[in-house]
């Protein structure tokens, strides 16, 4: 059985559409059910050191939302000085609906869709970040785009089947059916993959990081926490090697500015739509400065 909601557990909102209307802004579904909201939430984290044209895609960790997530990513976007794109998940913050894996998938698919062809980002500029079952999107998308700048994993699992099994058992095993298959969708990823686990992780065991190593075929990188657990996570150590891998290995430094520089460039009728949901007016000229955060 799918038992989506003992896979998804979404806390109470941490943010709503006036607390946070800096960051938030939303993009249309293009084919959406007559039942499904019509836009994704996601939040947009703009560079703040230098100009970029690189452009990070974070899917955040279960039992929390954007709200949650925010300091973490404010941490990786100024160690890595790039833009931060974040969609909400089914369910999680101020998106109405249920979490799933096609939910999930869909949603991913059309954050990049609106990234690569709205706002004509390079795919090789873009980079997937997953953390806990948030590698589930991010691996799978990579798995479809092989163009795409870079894969970051944190605390990643190998499948929901694997994961059942850690904690329950072979009987655990049998009563879910395998979603976020990570393991199978790492054999066709071929742009550069960092991966980062805590081995003192008691959730989601440190060897499924080393499993998705070990089948890896593209350039990678496997760092451990040595007291890092599934929640507490040595920030300071992951953000050092991630800056050096993507570096390194995604040529984001080498890389010429493109048309992404300075911020992304959302079209005002997506920040219009924010605005109305927030129920407030923004003059003409506040739009330049209305995500400087």
């Amino acid at each position: 059985m799918e038992c989506s909601s003992l896979l998804f557990l979404p806390p109470a909102p941490t943010y709503d559409r006036t607390t946070h209307r800096k960051f938030i802004f939303y993009i249309k579904k293009k084919f959406p059910d007559s039942h499904e909201q019509l836009t994704i939430p996601c939040f947009y984290v703009p560079s703040k050191k230098k100009p970029s044209n690189k452009v990070a895609i974070y899917f955040h960790c279960n039992a929390e939302d954007n709200g949650q997530c925010l300091p973490r990513v404010k941490l990786l976007r100024d160690k890595l000085g790039c833009h931060f794109l974040v969609p909400e998940y089914p369910g999680y913050g101020v998106y109405t609906g249920t979490a799933s894996q096609d939910a999930l998938f869909d949603d991913a698919d059309r954050v990049l869709d609106y990234m690569t062809h709205e706002l004509g980002c390079s795919i090789r500029d873009v980079l997937l970040v997953g953390r806990s079952i948030g590698t589930g999107p991010a691996t799978h998308l990579a798995s479809k785009c092989p163009e795409v700048g870079g894969l970051a994993l944190v605390s990643p699992l190998t499948g929901t089947k694997q994961a059942a099994a850690f904690h329950a058992g072979s009987f655990g095993k049998l009563l879910i059916k395998q979603q976020f298959n990570n393991a199978e969708y790492m054999k066709t990823v071929r742009c550069p993959v960092f991966i980062y686990h805590g081995e003192e992780d008691k959730v989601l065991p440190c060897s499924m990081a080393r499993e998705l190593a070990d089948g890896c075929t593209a350039p990678h990188m496997l760092v451990t926490g040595k007291h890092d657990t599934h929640d507490k996570i040595n920030l300071v150590l992951l953000t050092a090697k991630l800056h050096r891998f993507v570096e390194e290995n995604c040529g984001w430094e080498a890389q010429p500015a493109g048309k992404c520089v300075g911020a992304l460039p959302i079209p005002k009728s997506d920040l219009l739509e924010t605005v109305r949901a927030a129920g407030a007016e923004l003059e003409p000229a506040m739009w330049d400065t209305y995500f400087h955060c």
